[in-house]
């Protein structure tokens, strides 16, 4: 009986570990993370349209929702809540590290290539820094405004960048905030002679082409490497064949013209589409942060 009973309890534990091999293969519900495109108030709202695309181009039960940290979604990443994800560069970085998830889809151009974009440092016109030595003079007097602790241009990019000047950002300025949004940085230093911003180039290029910001009252003192824009991700343990079907739906969003405006609408750009992925655009960014032994310390400082 002891070894009927062995049996039978093996039987049971191999079945059940099958059928949860199965479910994240092919879950019954997919679950789909949107974790940056609502930190700029200006962003249209893209989870039920999305939703009933998925839905019908799946043939599937989908859901989409926003979390409410980027925290939040690398946890329930890592236990497996959240099968596809739409990350910012930065949080693609580093949810990568555990070989869990994998790149499907990039915004790119028509012609193929990846769109790329970048970081920067801006003062006030009237502010006397102009170079980084007089950065390097004046830190301790200056607000320092980043848009949010995961940003990757709105902060943690350009937080590199003053690391490597030797400025420990919170002990060297006289004060840090975070506004969630790239447009309230670029509003917070064209009033104030005594801020400090990091926030995306292009977002600054297009407030100022739409005449929202003055050209003469922003100066840009560094700018950044181009930075791919952040990708849709997907948990490695997907059936290749879901992940298809998900990659020819992203592929092919454009067809749905409703949804496809707000997603234009949300990158502010008319000519990019998405393309297939590839991992290895984000090695640059990789030697970058991982050469930084303080970003997880920060990250965690800023999560608590």
């Amino acid at each position: 009986m002891a070894f009927f009973g062995l049996i039978t309890c093996q039987n049971l534990c191999a079945q059940a570990f099958t059928k949860a091999s199965k479910e994240q293969e092919n879950p019954t519900e997919l679950v789909v993370a949107i974790g940056h495109t609502k930190v700029a108030a200006t962003s249209t709202n893209i989870d039920k349209p999305l939703q009933e695309y998925l839905t019908k181009k799946l043939g599937r039960k989908v859901r989409v929702y926003y979390p409410e940290t980027i925290f939040e979604l690398m946890d329930k990443l890592e236990s497996g809540e959240i099968h596809v994800a739409d990350f910012n560069p930065f949080g693609y970085v580093l949810a990568s590290n555990d070989d869990k998830v994998a790149v499907l889809a990039m915004r790119g151009k028509e012609t193929g290539e990846l769109e790329m974009y970048n970081s920067c440092l801006i003062v006030n016109a009237k502010s006397s820094i102009k170079t980084k030595e007089d950065l390097l003079a004046q830190k301790d007097n200056l607000h320092v405004a980043f848009v949010d602790a995961m940003s990757t241009s709105g902060h943690l990019v350009p937080r590199l960048y003053l690391k490597s000047l030797k400025i420990q950002t919170e002990s060297f300025f006289k004060e840090i905030t975070f506004s969630k949004s790239h447009i309230k940085v670029i509003e917070s230093v064209a009033k104030n002679v005594d801020f400090i911003g990091g926030c995306s180039l292009q977002t600054l290029q297009g407030q100022i082409k739409e005449g929202k910001i003055k050209a003469e009252d922003i100066r840009v003192i560094w700018t950044s490497p181009d930075i791919p824009h952040g990708p849709i991700a997907v948990q490695k343990s997907l059936s290749d064949n879901l992940k298809k079907q998900l990659l020819d739906a992203y592929l092919k969003m454009y067809e749905d013209k409703a949804l496809w405006q707000i997603v234009q609408d949300n990158w502010k750009s008319k000519t990019a589409v998405f393309m297939k992925g590839n991992d290895a655009a984000f090695d640059g960014l990789r030697k970058i942060t991982n050469a930084d032994d303080d970003l997880t310390f920060i990250l965690n400082f800023y999560r608590d």
